[in-house]
């Protein structure tokens, strides 16, 4: 007779591990990305589709084994993610400078460890002893000088797009059609997620790294998407 171990849980569980393409495990912050969900019995269905986007990277393999049902045993599911690469927008020297208007009245905001952000005059040279002393304002327009992007903070006054993040001062209502990942302003999958049927009161839409978000809590966002009803 062949006797098989029980694992008891008081869930049943899967939990996602993020992995690079040689099975190593994604760090942040020092610490291996993953993140344990819990179900309520064994036999449910279950449908973590959303823990696949990961700011910063792409999903080449395991999304296959997203959709399930939960068992008896602990279940544990592998992504294996890429660093996704963005081209850095370069303008030649002898190019005039643009300035574009910014859409939809962007503010833009120091990072909450940001230190003191410098500024710049309309030519990107630095404006000494000159520091962007509010912790968010309307940004009008942005341009790109020798290949570096900057947002208008003022007359003549501009600051640079990396040591910023810009939202739009929207509010609302957030109820979730599935699990949602939570992330923080540096757009660092935080291993948490918010669950399927909730609802949560936003106060604006971030863009980090090109991606929009819901301010859902203190630092605390998830992804704008199809996933998302709002609701004013």
């Amino acid at each position: 007779m062949n006797y098989r171990q029980i694992n008891w849980q008081n869930n049943p569980s899967v939990e996602v591990q993020y992995v690079d393409a040689k099975g190593n495990p994604i760090l942040n912050s020092g610490k291996p990305m993953s993140v344990l969900v819990n179900g309520k019995n064994i036999g449910d269905t279950y449908d973590l589709s959303s823990y696949a986007k990961v700011n910063g990277y792409n999903v080449v393999s395991g999304t296959n084994e997203l959709k399930g049902t939960y068992s008896q045993d602990p279940q544990v599911v592998k992504l294996v993610l890429t660093p996704i690469v963005r081209p850095v927008p370069s303008v030649p020297d002898n190019r005039p400078v643009v300035t574009t208007p910014v859409a939809n009245d962007e503010y833009v905001s120091v990072f909450p460890d940001g230190g003191n952000i410098q500024i710049f005059n309309d030519q990107g040279v630095l404006i000494p002893k000159g520091t962007l002393d509010v912790t968010s304002v309307l940004s009008s327009h942005y341009r790109y000088i020798n290949g570096k992007k900057y947002y208008q903070i003022g007359n003549d006054t501009w600051v640079k797009a990396d040591a910023v993040y810009t939202y739009q001062s929207v509010s609302g209502t957030a109820t979730l059609n599935e699990n949602c990942g939570l992330y923080d302003i540096y757009g660092h999958f935080l291993g948490q997620a918010l669950k399927k049927g909730t609802s949560w009161k936003f106060d604006r839409i971030v863009t980090i790294n090109g991606i929009k978000y819901y301010r859902v809590g203190t630092n605390v966002f998830i992804l704008v998407g199809d996933n998302v009803i709002t609701t004013k």
